[in-house]
């Protein structure tokens, strides 16, 4: 017990050295370059060059829209909004091989970091950025996200890292909710005989671990309050888990953000402290996040 909270006390000094949006982009970068290493080795079909081009693609596109719409507004931007929303973006819109491909990603990108900006109520962005591009590459331009990171291979780097991110945020309540609420539904709905091979598969073969750990403990799109955190995550968690719903995993999280800003109207677009070390001359601060 003593080696454990020893242990537990190293790992929160060395998480309070990042901010929350730096831990995440670092273990984002973690993920991309699994997916490379994994690509190289044959055990996932995108190609390496596909994956990086697609990146680069998403990343240009990400920065371009955050400095036009940042300057043309005169408010500061923040270089890690727009590298986060492209790398959770290529990590779940399936990787481009083409020309056409190529401009879906940067549409998907521009749309994504043109909403912290312009779907706003008081300087507050409503939806997740990263969901809400995946939600309009399908909706505009017929190219559904694929959420592709949901692999075995992934799944232990996104667990690990997943790990991290709720000890940082402190977010375990609401994560374990959206979990027990996706893994009962599961349960209810397995065919009989099959039940431990269909959780094995529905745990490390689809992206719920990534989705709940990156996308749904986003601070500024999810309530920061613990019973209104767990109904944001009880509501997410049937809409994700309730396939008969027909809700993209996208789709549920900008409902939950939904939900969200209908419980915590005036709640400030600031950032937690936590997750930034910004000057307080600044009066305004556009959102960061995925």
């Amino acid at each position: 017990m003593l080696n454990a909270q020893r242990l537990g006390d190293w790992l929160d000094s060395q998480l309070d050295r990042l901010t929350t949006y730096r831990l995440v982009l670092y273990l984002l970068y973690v993920y991309v370059g699994a997916a490379l290493l994994f690509s190289l080795t044959g055990k996932i079909s995108f190609s390496v060059i596909d994956i990086l081009l697609s990146l680069a693609v998403l990343m240009a596109a990400s920065r371009a829209t955050n400095w036009l719409i940042s300057n043309f507004l005169h408010v500061p931007r923040n270089h890690e909004s727009d590298l986060i929303t492209s790398l959770i973006l290529s990590l779940i819109l399936t990787p481009a091989s083409d020309f056409r491909g190529f401009l879906i990603l940067a549409g998907a990108a521009a749309v994504a970091m043109a909403s912290k900006y312009i779907i706003t109520v008081r300087k507050r962005h409503i939806f997740n950025p990263a969901a809400f591009g995946a939600f309009a590459s399908g909706l505009i331009f017929h190219s559904h996200a694929s959420w592709w990171v949901g692999t075995q291979k992934l799944t232990p780097f996104v667990i690990v890292g997943g790990f991290l991110i709720l000890r940082k945020m402190k977010r375990f309540q609401m994560v374990g909710v959206f979990l027990y609420v996706f893994l009962f539904y599961m349960i209810l709905t397995a065919t009989s005989g099959h039940v431990s091979h269909q959780m094995w598969l529905a745990v490390m073969s689809t992206p719920v671990f990534f989705f709940a750990t990156v996308m749904l403990t986003e601070p500024l799109t999810s309530p920061t309050a613990l019973n209104k955190s767990l109904m944001y995550a009880i509501l997410v968690g049937l809409l994700y888990s309730i396939l008969k719903l027909r809700f993209s995993p996208e789709e549920a999280l900008l409902a939950g953000n939904a939900l969200t800003f209908a419980m915590t109207p005036g709640r400030s677009s600031i950032r937690p402290r936590s997750a930034t070390r910004r000057k307080r001359t600044r009066r305004f601060v556009p959102p960061t996040s995925s």
